[in-house]
């Protein structure tokens, strides 16, 4: 190889490393330039998915206060059914004791129930999307919420509003003096509060993969600068090395540059 030769080739390398050392620098400040950027970008992440989980929860409360509501309801119309059992025929009573105020407060109490469980559902698919880009970070694992068991729940109410319908019925039946009005208003009132007792078992379970999830993203919040530093750390060392690299290269192609 002639000496014109090794000078250019030598000359080329020297070129290079020096590109390659100037990008490995730009890269090295920029991480930790932007560094407090992603902490910042990351830690309103985790603050937005935290915000929605806890709208959830309050939204599963307020469905749950309402339950227990509807409860103390249905047994105020049991209670007025065991004493038409044996006055039906006397419809002073009927009304006094089954006034059609009772039947609004029911109807009205799952009518709020649905439009919480439907607020709380157009959150969740919200908060399904911000939870994905948390859950996609490396080493962060959350309890996966599930958009099934919300409208599992949905399903449930509808058909607990179906039951407080068929109870209206018959509580009309005992106003027209019906046969076994009483007894039927009995085991309506009995299938609602089964339904309610179901309805709030399901949503203590959902409550508690609330917490479950906002406890993680707690976590997530709390390590997130360690991780982001750590990761500035890694790309220091990495891009130090390579700068390393191009520092001997350029040291050889000098030493061959004076040779040739």
């Amino acid at each position: 190889m002639s000496p014109t030769l090794k000078r250019i080739l030598a000359v080329t390398a020297i070129i290079l490393s020096g590109i390659v050392i100037l990008l490995c620098a730009a890269g090295v400040i920029g991480a930790w330039a932007f560094s407090g950027n992603v902490i910042t970008a990351g830690t309103n992440l985790v603050n937005a998915a935290d915000k929605a989980a806890g709208a959830i929860q309050t939204g599963l409360e307020s469905v749950d206060n309402a339950l227990s509501r509807l409860e103390a309801g249905t047994q105020s119309v049991e209670e007025a059914s065991a004493q038409l059992s044996q006055n039906i025929s006397d419809k002073g009573l009927v009304l006094v004791l089954l006034p059609p105020a009772k039947e609004e407060i029911l109807t009205d109490t799952v009518a709020s129930i649905k439009e919480t469980l439907a607020t709380a559902e157009q959150i969740l698919s919200s908060f399904i999307n911000t939870y994905k880009v948390i859950d996609s970070l490396p080493f962060v694992k959350l309890p996966k919420p599930d958009p099934a068991q919300l409208a599992s729940l949905e399903t449930q109410v509808d058909n607990l509003s179906a039951d407080i319908e068929a109870l209206r019925g018959n509580i009309q039946a005992a106003r027209d003096n019906s046969a076994g009005a009483a007894q039927k208003i009995s085991e309506g009132v009995g299938k609602i509060n089964d339904s309610i007792g179901t309805i709030r078992s399901e949503i203590k379970a959902r409550n508690a993969q609330l917490v479950a999830t906002r406890i993680s993203l707690a976590t997530v919040k709390g390590s997130l600068p360690s991780w982001v530093y750590l990761s500035v750390v890694v790309i220091t060392l990495v891009l130090g090395w390579i700068i390393y690299t191009q520092v001997l290269i350029i040291q050889f192609s000098i030493a061959k540059y004076k040779t040739a």
